[in-house]
């Protein structure tokens, strides 16, 4: 498929109301609140035509529109709970053909996994693209086409499907074409927790980005994140007993 025939961009869901540790997304990361880092690094993944970021239409989110307001981001807004209806709002509003899905939590998506997923959802036809293998909790990501969320966002009934945007699509490969890529040796099958959901979380963070040296931080590889983490145990261990949440157990 041609790369000429298709627009993507990359739509951050996040939201100042997080359950387990609200107002996250504002959390500094040398300097800057955690959502302007996470745009700034998705803002370097090759292959993207625009990055948006898609919050509640609330007024408590303010706070996340001022914190990105430097970065050039599109700002999409929709309901809250129903987060793939989000997604939608966003394609149709930006012309999206395609969506990388990024979490608003997730401060260490890997660029090489982003730029190489791109790659082969496009060569693949792909509906939905994603890693095959299983990667650190935080570095991975979602392609989708926007058709396929559509019609997702149509034909769900399930809370779960709304909230986590892909499982409609996920269970029924019988009818959506579902890539699943191999990930970047360095990354696949490593277990460790770069996402941001609890104060734990937060505590790994802060020692995690006391001992990186690129800059801008946001620019760090998660290749040499990964090496770090292999000689310091220490660090794995702040929130390496935090439970992740599964869609699939929400069936």
């Amino acid at each position: 498929m041609n790369k000429e025939n298709n627009k993507i961009g990359a739509v951050i869901q996040a939201r100042m109301g997080s359950t387990r540790r609200p107002g996250k997304s504002l959390y500094p990361f040398a300097g800057r609140p955690m959502i302007e880092h996470i745009v700034r690094r998705i803002q370097l993944i090759p292959g993207l035509d625009l990055v948006a970021l898609a919050i509640p239409d609330l007024q408590s989110e303010q706070a996340l529109v001022d914190a990105v307001s430097a970065t050039g981001v599109r700002i999409i807004q929709g309901p809250e709970d129903d987060v793939l209806e989000r997604y939608v709002m966003a394609g149709d509003a930006l012309s999206l053909t395609h969506i990388a899905r990024i979490c608003g939590d997730c401060p260490w998506v890997d660029l090489e996994l982003a730029e190489r997923l791109i790659e082969s959802h496009l060569a693949t036809g792909a509906d939905f693209s994603a890693s095959a293998d299983p990667v650190p909790l935080g570095s991975g990501l979602e392609i989708i086409k926007l058709d396929a969320l559509k019609a997702a966002a149509r034909e769900s009934f399930e809370p779960y499907h709304k909230e986590h945007v892909a499982p409609f699509i996920i269970e029924r490969p019988e009818r959506f074409h579902l890539n699943w890529m191999p990930a970047p040796q360095y990354l696949a099958h490593k277990e460790c927790r770069l996402t941001v959901d609890t104060e734990e979380d937060l505590q790994f963070q802060d020692r995690l980005c006391a001992e990186l040296t690129t800059s801008p931080l946001y620019a760090q590889s998660v290749e040499s994140i990964l090496s770090l983490l292999e000689s310091r145990p220490d660090l794995l261990q702040i929130n390496a007993t935090i439970p992740q949440k599964d869609w699939r157990k929400e069936k």
